[in-house]
């Protein structure tokens, strides 16, 4: 037993049989189990319990063992002076003796444990076995969207330090990120790297001579040569030389497993074709655009654009988001959702791996809730902190392991 589990029993309820007690015999009843303390102190804060006649208001501390509470040195804290219950699993002394003790060994739901245990020691990618059509329709769907949004503060808390460092300028950060989608996750660093040393307006001063801009990007990134022609080839030399563009060196980017479809050159080739599309898409996020302006994009010729919907995933809707966090703008943050659910959902190694388990989405916002589902919490086996996997250790009505 861990006192994580504890933790999740305590904030779900989760117990096999009501009315708890005390162990002196008074019933206690929860109205609010109180929020979980991440600092130092007890670990539930604001609770709402009421011991026999009494409603009690404050925290709540849980142990394995009563003796636990001498063994952490809670004895003459004053953090712990107004804890109002002490959760147990096991009491085996009678500390403190002027708080109330609840002990949770009888109350625990049989197998509920072993479930846990199992979880953490399966091989299997999704611990807890996805199949989640048999679990409330509005517990699935509203995890998997706070997924996507836990996703997107994640960018945004990126995307804020960057920020300050350029004194706020946004163009420069959206154009920074707009490289970095085109080197993916194996070369995503060095591609935002590049931006940081040829930026945004020095890019102003090439949009209109597209093979000049293509010569200098592919010369930036290492490459030395290239299809165009040579006095192309040679102009942007001089021009990186005499601006002291700081170009990558040779075979810096990585190779992995690329297939020679979506090689490093043709990248680069296909950030050169799009830059100078860059403004439009700026104003249609400043500017909050309509779906239907976003969708004339994504379907611009009759079909769904593939690297379209890659930027829309990976940099638009993180800048929305953004947005609405710097503007104090709810309508961006809608905007980005929005945005999410037009795009198709995502195929890529994560979402088949949750196809395995029959789980499967519709729309980008839940491919990204998915992908953050199985980075955050499937990978390092958070299972008592989803409520996925919450909502599969309650069910558990037969006594018996849940794999």
């Amino acid at each position: 037993m861990k006192e994580e589990f504890l933790h999740f029993v305590w904030r779900t309820q989760s117990f096999s049989q009501l009315p708890l007690t005390t162990t002196d015999g008074n019933v206690v009843q929860v109205e609010y189990a109180g929020f979980l303390n991440r600092h130092a102190g007890p670990d539930f804060m604001d609770a709402r319990v009421q011991i026999g006649d009494v409603l009690w208001c404050g925290p709540v501390e849980l142990h394995l063992k009563s003796s636990d509470w001498l063994l952490h040195g809670h004895t003459g804290d004053p953090r712990y002076d107004n804890v109002i219950l002490h959760v147990v699993y096991e009491m085996d002394q009678q500390v403190p003796v002027n708080v109330p003790t609840l002990e949770l060994k009888n109350y625990i739901i049989p197998g509920q444990w072993e479930t846990v245990q199992q979880w953490k020691n399966i091989q299997d990618h999704i611990p807890c076995g996805g199949n989640f059509g048999d679990l409330r329709s509005v517990v699935r769907i509203n995890w998997i969207n706070r997924m996507a949004v836990e996703r997107l503060e994640k960018r945004v808390s990126e995307w804020r330090s960057r920020s300050s460092e350029l004194n706020g300028d946004l163009l420069q950060l959206f154009y920074e990120k707009f490289f970095r989608a085109f080197g993916f996750g194996l070369n995503g660093e060095l591609f935002e790297n590049v931006a940081t040393r040829f930026t945004f307006r020095n890019s102003l001063r090439l949009i209109d001579e597209p093979e000049l801009l293509k010569a200098v990007l592919l010369q930036m990134f290492g490459f030395e040569t290239a299809r165009s022609k040579a006095v192309v080839w040679k102009k942007a030399s001089a021009l990186i030389e005499a601006n002291q563009w700081n170009a990558l060196a040779p075979q810096a980017l990585n190779t992995g497993k690329i297939r020679p479809r979506r090689n490093n050159k043709v990248r680069i080739e296909q950030l050169a074709d799009e830059l100078p599309q860059i403004s439009l898409w700026w104003n249609m996020i400043f500017n909050k655009a309509e779906m239907k302006e976003w969708k004339l994009e994504l379907y611009k010729k009759g079909r769904m654009n593939p690297l379209f919907a890659h930027l829309a995933v990976n940099v638009f809707a993180p800048l929305l988001f953004f947005l609405h966090e710097r503007k104090m703008d709810e309508s961006y943050a809608e905007r980005a959702l929005e945005l999410l659910e037009l795009v198709p959902l995502e195929d890529n190694r994560i979402t088949r791996l949750w196809k395995i388990h029959d789980v499967v989405g519709t729309n980008a916002l839940e491919s990204q809730g998915l992908i953050h589902l199985y980075g955050m919490y499937c990978e390092p086996r958070k299972c008592l902190n989803c409520a996925l996997g919450a909502e599969k250790l309650k069910r558990n009505e037969f006594y018996e392991v849940l794999i």
